[in-house]
Parts: structure tokens; C-alpha cells; sequence
């Protein structure tokens, strides 16, 4: 049995018997995995906040039989992402986007570009949150998995054939041109892709009416639910902050 040091993101903690916990971390070189922590549910215990979701962490966990499966030793906090912890909103914002990678990434599947995405978004949560890095966010992990087609339907959000047209409302499916009441700039012909071509860093600078950033919202979520098979249980909380922000916009 070998001992492996990872840098992993806890994506989900889920208590087991009295003292022992199930970690679903996402790793920057295992990608997803499943780790029984022993002891963690104690008061004193050897993983600290490492064991409660939306930690980045050091692990030391063993390996059996060629897979990552127990955690063995001991874990260090890397980052507690504090400002996330301590605001209610942003902590529920950040539970809902842990169980869309969870959802998107297999176990064992390595993803370290996407990993150190992840935590730079989290970085970024800690200091301001707005509908736009979301949106920006189900744009990054539907692109990392194939998902998002070279040209969607402004409108529907599915992937366009031939039959298309390039008006206001960015391109889309000629049976879909008078379904929206929403215009977009004359200047971006298809607003999505250009977040698509976009770090992370930038979005925050990039100045859209209300009408075409509720698009942008609102058909990434759509794309997003399409690839995804059963509810988000976390899905009310990402409802009620986008439902609120827009009212108070």
C-alpha cells in the first residue's frame, strides 16, 4: 500500500457511521475522488476544516490495488476560501457550483486545467459575486467537456445547423428569430462565444446592457440543465440569488 500526497478541492463531506467521513474531492492530478477519512466526524480530529466542503487542501491518502482510495494520514489547509465561509449566499453559490463539477467530472479522470480554474473562480467568489462569472462558469466547465457546440442558438440554446440566420439577436435558428424580447449590442454577433474566447479575469470589465446579460444567463443555464440528467439540489439556491439580483438590479 503506497502513500500519495494530492492537492485537492473538497467538493462534498458526507458523514459515515459515528466518526468517519466520505470526502468527494477534486484533485489537480486524480481528478474526482472518493476518500473515507477516519476520525473526522470527532470534535479533535487530524483533517481539520480539510474534511468540510469548499477547502483546498493537501492530502496524504493510500493507495490499493492501483486506485486512490482511503484517506491514511493527515491533510493541510491550503485555502479556506474565509470570505466564502463567513457570507451565507456565497457559500450556497459555491455548494451549487461544487455539485456541477461533481456532476461533470468522472473519478479518475485528471483535469488540472480545469482544476486550476476552479480555484481561481473560488478566489474570485471571495471577493464579488454577479450573474456573469456563473454564466462564465457553466461557459468553462460545458466547453471542457465538449458540450458546447462552435455555434449555438442565441435564443434555444441548442446547436445550429445550416438553416441559421445572423440578426440582433446574435446568430440562431430561423424558427427562433421572433421568440425573444431580448436585443443584444449591434457589435456582438454571438456575445456568448465571445465569453467562450475570454479569461476569467476579464469579465468583470466587460459592460453589457441588463437584457443581454439575462440572455447570457439565462441560455447557459438552459445549455447547462440540457447535460445534466437529474435535479440540482442545489439548484434553488442559484434560482432565488439570480431571481433577487435581477429585481434589484
Amino acid at each position: 500500500m503506497k502513500i500519495h500526497l494530492i492537492h485537492a478541492i473538497t467538493l462534498n463531506s458526507i458523514k459515515i457511521g459515528e466518526t468517519d467521513r466520505l470526502l468527494d474531492l477534486f484533485s489537480y492530478n486524480h481528478g474526482r475522488l472518493l476518500c473515507t477519512a477516519r476520525g473526522a466526524s470527532r470534535i479533535k480530529n487530524r483533517f481539520g476544516e480539510a474534511a468540510e466542503p469548499i477547502n483546498e487542501s493537501k492530502f496524504w491518502v493510500s493507495s490499493k490495488e492501483g486506485r486512490i482510495s482511503v484517506v491514511a494520514k493527515e491533510a493541510n489547509i491550503v485555502d479556506s476560501f474565509k470570505n466564502i465561509h463567513s457570507d451565507f449566499l456565497k457559500l450556497n453559490l459555491a455548494f451549487f457550483i461544487s455539485e456541477i463539477v461533481g456532476y461533470f467530472f468522472k473519478r479518475g479522470d485528471p483535469a488540472p486545467e480545469f482544476w486550476l480554474f476552479l480555484r481561481k473562480f473560488l478566489k474570485n467568489m471571495e471577493n464579488s459575486i454577479n450573474p456573469m462569472m456563473f454564466a462564465f462558469f457553466f461557459i468553462k466547465i460545458l466547453s471542457h467537456n465538449g458540450l458546447l457546440a462552435d455555434k449555438i442558438c442565441s435564443i434555444c440554446g441548442s446547436p445550429l445547423n445550416d438553416v441559421s440566420i445572423c440578426g440582433k439577436n446574435g446568430f440562431m435558428h430561423k424558427e427562433c428569430s421572433d421568440k425573444t424580447d431580448f436585443d443584444i449590442a449591434p457589435s456582438i454577433s454571438n456575445p456568448i462565444f465571445y465569453f467562450k474566447s475570454i479569461k476569467l479575469e476579464k469579465v468583470q470589465s466587460v459592460h453589457l446592457s441588463p437584457d443581454v446579460e439575462k440572455m447570457i444567463v439565462a441560455t447557459m443555464y438552459k445549455i447547462l440543465l440540457m447535460h445534466i440528467s437529474k435535479p440540482l439540489k442545489t439548484a434553488k439556491f442559484w434560482e432565488g440569488y439570480i431571481n433577487n439580483y435581477w429585481k434589484s438590479a
